[in-house]
């Protein structure tokens, strides 16, 4: 599924438009998930999403049966599955409708919970479901390039959201080029200058900040119950641009390692339950530079500019933790070399 040499963090093939329709006695449920997921936005809108997704999916629910998620067709259709299920889930929680949820209903728990457990991630919207497969070329015959990229799933039906997720989209693809270049310190600078200038021009043409316009569509799941799955309060955080693998595999190049506690925490768990294992082991296979830089001066301002543009790369992407965000990045200056 993933070659990061070949075309970065992205998936190898193209993402899925439409769930395969594999027995027919799941064809009413699938058409309904795909029917919902075009009108999400609309009903968001006018503040009619659950009482409306509810009422679908218990009616198409009927069809549903024990292994139904387990044969749908390859790991394109469980991650297509998973972003429905993850896009449905943020939109029930994040409705603007009476009083927060504190329970997901079980027509949303039972199929997302399996489903998550067969990708090997948590139940939770996440940057490989909303980024990495939640997009489609306009042009074939051309690059993954922002501007030949069409989002298949926004919250908004909004030019600033498409625009966000392509350009992120971009720079995961540019992964590629990245990855060939590890052993040239001189050429990540460039690229990762590259990418910042990608996204500062985004943000320039939006004339809005990405954090402050992401807080406004998505809160994180806190304090929520699964029905008919785990029955304790579970938190997950939302603030899924901390999980880009580009940004980690910049992390493991420059050998970070956070010394708070809380940050530790939160890369791990990022790295643990909200990625791709070909993305862990990828990172993980990464070799680190700074112990060669230190023993020799003309690689120290290299590491540098690295360091910089790694620095520059947190204030680009759309973080909702915010706090956290400026902890690293204070945290990450220790690093410079003097």
């Amino acid at each position: 599924m993933w070659n990061v040499l070949d075309r970065g963090f992205l998936p190898l093939s193209d993402p899925i438009n439409t769930l395969p329709i594999g027995d027919i006695r799941n064809t009413e449920l699938i058409y309904t998930w795909e029917n919902l997921s075009s009108v999400v936005p609309y009903f968001l809108k006018e503040e009619c999403l659950r009482e409306e997704m509810i009422h679908s999916l218990r009616v198409a629910s009927h069809s549903y049966y024990h292994g139904f998620m387990d044969n749908l067709g390859g790991a394109g259709s469980y991650e297509r599955a998973f972003l429905l299920l993850a896009y449905f889930s943020t939109a029930y929680i994040n409705s603007a409708e009476g009083k927060p949820k504190s329970k997901l209903p079980k027509e949303l728990t039972v199929p997302f919970a399996r489903i998550a457990h067969l990708v090997g991630r948590q139940p939770v919207l996440d940057y490989t479901s909303y980024v990495l497969y939640n997009w489609r070329l306009k042009n074939k015959d051309k690059n993954i390039v922002k501007n030949n990229v069409e989002i298949l799933h926004t919250f908004t039906d909004s030019l600033s959201e498409q625009a966000l997720l392509s350009a992120f989209i971009e720079m995961e693809a540019r992964g590629a080029e990245l990855a060939k270049q590890l052993v040239n310190p001189c050429t990540v600078v460039e690229i990762l200058f590259k990418i910042n200038e990608l996204l500062q021009e985004t943000k320039a043409s939006l004339e809005c900040d990405f954090a402050d316009f992401w807080n406004g569509i998505v809160a994180d799941y806190k304090n929520l119950r699964y029905e008919q799955w785990r029955q304790d309060e579970l938190t997950f955080p939302c603030d899924i641009f901390l999980q880009s693998p580009l940004l980690h595999t910049i992390y493991k190049y420059l050998d970070i390692n956070f010394q708070n506690g809380c940050l530790v925490k939160r890369k791990e768990e990022i790295r643990n339950f909200h990625m791709p294992a070909s993305h862990r082991d990828f990172i993980c296979s990464v070799n680190g530079i700074r112990n060669k830089c230190s023993e020799d001066d003309n690689f120290k301002e290299v590491y540098n500019n690295c360091l910089t543009q790694l620095i520059e790369l947190r204030k680009n992407l759309a973080f909702r933790e915010v706090d956290k965000s400026e902890m690293a990045n204070e945290e990450l200056t220790t690093y410079y070399f003097k």
